[in-house]
């Protein structure tokens, strides 16, 4: 896997990598001088790294102080980078090449023209070891981010010296005017971060941020904001999606935003058909000026096939959120 990787950087242009099926363990060695395989060098390359499927291409760290995978390490831009089919699990970044920059599992963005995009790509267990946010995958610096059926579960952005981290599963911070982030139905639960964003935060970005057909449950933010998803400084648009049971003492285990922004959170299902806050729902933080539209909601829907049960019979009941608030129909979460 690595001398692959390597023959791609030195190659340049389009790369295209097929990983078959198999469980490939990095480590740090001498020659390499980082546990982690990395995308680029020093001239342009297009780079797609395409596994089997998620269950069984699994590309996994050993080393306990490095992440798995970095975009652009020597910031050249122009390289941008495609990675599907395939598992990225048990990378921890401690004292590994650009800790400082966070990613557990992978670093990715950069500089112009540094885009990343995931298509069915599972992060598990990845931590970014209390050097900076993003416990599963942070993006840094310029270029879009675009997830697609992906899953991020059980990565951790833990304390650190500057006192916590954010972004368990996802951090993306990127200039304004240089980057937007899309995520579309991918899946992201019991991921913990300790200052904000259990599963995924957007910062300082100005950019938009789209989020659809996902679901976000059992993500903890913690003591801070934001359990499932937090967003400073960013238009967010967040539809079709599940936001139930996360986490953040701070505010908003739902959703958080803060500064000038807007919020348009429609047809969401929160956990109760009351919306944010009600009974059993999550509940939604928005402060600093940013403004916010949740109606119409998502509601649970249930009925009977039969509405007479004869004696020693029976019938099916259906429940379904395929309905809005507003009588509007045709949803799937």
């Amino acid at each position: 896997m690595r001398e692959a990787v390597c023959i791609g950087n030195n190659i340049g242009g389009t790369i295209i990598i097929n990983v078959p099926n198999a469980t490939y363990s990095l480590a740090n060695t001498t020659d390499a001088g980082t546990g982690e395989l990395l995308l680029g060098n020093s001239q342009s390359v297009n780079i797609s790294i395409i596994g089997a499927s998620q269950s069984s291409t699994i590309i996994q760290q050993t080393d306990g102080i490095d992440r798995v995978f970095e975009q652009d390490p020597p910031f050249n831009g122009n390289t941008p980078v495609a990675i599907s089919n395939l598992t990225i699990q048990n990378g921890v970044c401690t004292s590994g090449q650009d800790c400082g920059f966070g990613g557990g599992g992978m670093l990715g963005n950069g500089n112009t023209g540094d885009d990343l995009t995931l298509t069915n790509v599972t992060f598990f267990n990845n931590n970014s070891g209390g050097s900076d946010d993003g416990g599963a995958l942070a993006g840094e610096g310029n270029g879009n981010l675009t997830i697609s059926g992906s899953v991020f579960n059980a990565n951790i952005a833990p304390s650190n010296t500057n006192g916590g981290a954010a972004g368990g599963g996802v951090f993306y911070n990127v200039n304004q005017g240089d980057g937007n982030i899309s995520v579309t139905n991918s899946t992201f639960t019991n991921n913990t971060s300790t200052l904000g964003g259990g599963g995924i935060e957007v910062e300082d970005n100005g950019d938009t941020t789209t989020i659809s057909g996902s679901v976000f449950t059992g993500n903890s933010a913690g003591s801070s904001q934001g359990g499932g998803v937090f967003s400073d400084n960013s238009p967010l648009t967040l539809s079709n999606s599940r936001i139930v049971g996360n986490i953040a003492s701070g505010g908003g285990t739902g959703l958080a935003a803060e500064a000038v922004q807007t919020v348009t959170a429609t047809n969401n299902w929160w956990g109760c058909n009351g919306g944010p806050g009600a009974s059993g729902c999550d509940t939604v933080f928005t402060g600093g000026g940013a403004s916010d539209t949740f109606n119409p909601l998502l509601v649970l829907t249930i009925s009977a096939n039969s509405t007479q049960i004869n004696t020693n019979s029976s019938t099916g009941v259906t429940a379904a959120i395929t309905t809005n608030s507003s009588g509007g129909t045709g949803f799937n979460v």
